[in-house]
Formats: C-alpha cells, structure tokens, sequence
C-alpha cells in the first residue's frame, strides 16, 4: 500500500495479553514525520498489547523544495563506465559517507553508509549526470518532497520494511533537473539507497 502527501492518527488500545480485555484506549494526533509510512504492526511490551490503527489524514500544508543545489556536469561526459563508477564511489565517501541528514518534509533522520554509496556506484547504470549530483546527496536528501512509500520485495530481509521514495529538484549546468531519490527503512533506521536522475 503506498501513501502519499499524508499526515496520521492513532488510535491506542490496551489489551491485557492473559484475558485481552480492554485496558487503556486513546486517539492522539501523529505527525507523518514521527513514524514511517506504513501499515504499522501490533508491538507486544510487556504483558500489554498495543494495536495501533493508522487513520489517513490530508496534509494542511504544500511542501516545496527551498534549497536547489546547482553542480556542472561537464567533467564527467567524457569520462568511460568504469571510471565514472569509480569516481562516482570515491565522491560519495568523500562528501556522504558517515552523515545523518534529516529530512525537512517528513522529519526522518536518513543515514549515508557505505552500502548506499556501493548500490549507487555498481548497482545500476552510472551516467554523468548522476556521477555530478553525488557530492550535494546529503542536500538533496535533506530538502527533498516525500513522494510515496513502497513495499519491500518479497525476496529481502525481514529488517527491511520498506522504501521512502523522494523527489528533489537540481540545477545541472543550468538546467532544472527532476531526482528521484530512495531512502530504505529499515527495522534499525532509515538508510540512503539510491539515486536516479532524467536522463
């Protein structure tokens, strides 16, 4: 199930887990930031139940992008498949490597490791323009318009629930370009995963 542009509720209920009867109810008002957007699973503390229900809710706000990185471009159209590989890893460990970035439409904090890095410079095609917007990632991570949320596959691991997919604008040479950006959440955080510019 994939949402987009939300805002969340949630409804609490207290079970206790022994006769399941009912020991606590509340409904309070969640911003999309503080919690993924997903369905949530029950979560079990203790000798309580807590079923958590997810109300969608239209944003009050339009979210626009107010920070647009501009990079050139022209370095890199020259340069063969294996080196624009090559630098395109040595780019992001230099300016992205080790940084949390939080981003400014949802709240998440997103963190750049080095497996984020490896699936951008090996795990697809590496184009020039895509080797040129690696040193302002973290900015446009940060800046970036939550688009929707998409499952994970049914082949990965049970610690990935799913993905964060963005949008973000970028000046290259000049010209306004759309990025497509994918942050993995994962049941320990939520992690960079790849990046894809028009081509």
């Amino acid at each position: 199930m994939n949402y987009s542009l939300t805002d969340f509720s949630l409804n609490f209920e207290y079970r206790d887990s022994g006769s399941q009867n009912t020991v606590f109810q509340e409904s309070r008002p969640v911003p999309l930031r503080a919690i993924p957007c997903h369905s949530v699973p029950y979560l079990f503390i203790d000798n309580l139940c807590i079923i958590i229900a997810v109300n969608l809710i239209k944003m009050a706000t339009k979210y626009v992008q107010k920070v647009i990185p501009e990079v050139s471009a022209e370095p890199y159209k020259k340069l063969k498949g294996v080196e624009r590989k090559r630098l395109a890893l040595e780019l992001y460990q230099k300016h992205c490597k080790g940084l949390v970035v939080r981003n400014k439409h949802v709240g998440i904090p997103i963190q750049l490791n080095n497996r984020g890095g490896k699936k951008t410079a090996y795990g697809e095609a590496v184009y020039y323009k895509k080797v040129a917007i690696i040193s302002v990632l973290h900015i446009l991570l940060e800046h970036a318009k939550y688009n929707n949320f998409g499952n994970r596959k049914r082949n990965e691991s049970n610690d990935i629930i799913g993905y964060y997919n963005f949008k973000a604008y970028v000046l290259i040479d000049g010209k306004k370009e759309c990025v497509r950006l994918a942050v993995r959440a994962c049941t320990n955080g939520s992690f960079y995963y790849n990046v894809e510019v028009n081509k």
